[in-house]
């Protein structure tokens, strides 16, 4: 038993070991094994220096310049399928100026940034662009979103969502009759069969600003000025009355915008690029919870004067207490998420932007070795017999 261990002992470290396996690994051109993959390159003093690849069994590789066994200079990263970079290198990090293609997710495709990088992520100005999915009543549309501004370890510091050229703002008192600006062409006749002769296309759209590496998020509802109509067919003395009705649907998008905002900074969301994913995520959610809301409000208010009816006051009226309650609960969980997050960047004081390093992607000559605690030595256990005259 002893031999075999001592021969274990004696061969594991030269099958762990890293070793050159072709040509100068000194000072010239050769092939060298590491443990986690295969460098391919240039060596100066036995140091990786100059041009070489490295490549690992998982699927990563590096093709570019290396000074002092690390990467420096311009350099190709291909970190897994859909995950790549091509831009400067300091010390095994992204750090410089370069550009990214990151893989798709449930919310977003085609996402790219190109731009400035440090400590492995994208920190500085920069450009991101990528594709999101948007239905506007039955029709789904592909649109492209380009964020140029500052970015901290890959999250925009701005708003997610491209501004729209034709958009409002929210405000209590927004809409006017100049904010319907798609015309909906039908007739007299078409407009009468209608439940409502006014639509209105709204968004929640979400801020970032990172503080100690935590994302401070605020919203915004607005409005889409070029998908909203107003029939023209409205008789005078009953638009005023449509057009506020419309005003308190868009109420409902900024009661929703609240409630999302401190929904997320609730969640305490790090300042990483995995967190916009769950920003999306979330505002997915709500926009569901949000189309449900307006659907019903608006069947519940619709009203046609082209039919020849009056308009039931009740259901309104009904809503516009809901509504009036759902803004002024929404705004106080906002502004206590609000304080709850200020509090607790109040307690950390750490720069934005962070290394972020993994060390599969870097060649390794040695196992990382763990040091075991000695165990506590166990004191002997003295038993002692009680005698039966002691009992008594």
């Amino acid at each position: 038993m002893n031999r075999l261990y001592t021969l274990f002992m004696f061969i594991f470290p030269l099958l762990s070991s890293a070793q050159c396996v072709e040509g100068d690994c000194l000072n010239g051109n050769g092939s060298f094994k590491f443990l986690n993959g295969t460098y391919v390159g240039q060596f100066i003093e036995s140091e990786l220096s100059g041009k070489g690849a490295f490549r690992t069994r998982k699927g990563y590789s590096y093709d570019g310049s290396w000074s002092g066994g690390k990467k420096n200079g311009y350099g190709v990263e291909l970190i897994k399928r859909g995950l790549s970079y091509e831009g400067q290198f300091k010390d095994d990090l992204k750090d410089g100026d370069g550009k990214a293609i990151f893989p798709d997710n449930k919310f977003i495709s085609q996402i790219a940034y190109n731009g400035q990088w440090s400590g492995n992520q994208a920190c500085g100005s920069g450009v991101l662009s990528y594709l999101r999915e948007v239905k506007y009543g039955r029709d789904k549309v592909v649109e492209k979103n380009v964020l140029e501004g500052q970015f901290v370890n890959g999250v925009f510091q701005g708003e997610l969502i491209q501004n729209y050229f034709d958009e409002q703002i929210w405000s209590s008192t927004a809409l006017k009759s100049g904010h319907f600006q798609l015309n909906k062409d039908s007739s007299l006749k078409n407009f009468r069969k209608l439940k409502n002769l006014s639509e209105i296309e709204g968004y929640i759209n979400v801020q970032c600003e990172c503080r100690s590496n935590l994302i401070v998020v605020s919203t915004s509802s607005k409005l889409r000025k070029g998908k909203s109509w107003l029939s023209d067919s409205i008789p005078p003395k009953t638009k005023s009355s449509i057009i506020q009705s419309k005003q308190r649907e868009f109420d409902i998008i900024e009661w929703y915008a609240r409630e999302l905002e401190a929904e997320l900074n609730n969640s305490l969301l790090v300042c990483e690029m995995s967190s916009v994913e769950t920003i999306f995520e979330f505002l997915k959610l709500k926009e569901k919870d949000l189309k449900l809301a307006r659907k019903q409000y608006s069947l519940e208010t619709a009203w046609n004067p082209l039919k020849g009816v009056g308009k039931n006051p009740a259901p309104q009226q009904k809503w516009n207490k809901k509504i009036d309650a759902g803004l002024s609960k929404a705004e106080k969980k906002r502004l206590k998420a609000q304080k709850k997050i200020e509090k607790k960047i109040s307690k950390i004081n750490s720069d934005n932007c962070f290394v972020y390093l993994l060390e599969e992607h870097i060649p390794q000559k040695e196992v990382p070795v763990v040091a075991k605690e000695p165990k506590p030595k166990r004191e002997p256990i003295e038993l002692r017999f009680t005698r039966k005259n002691q009992l008594q």
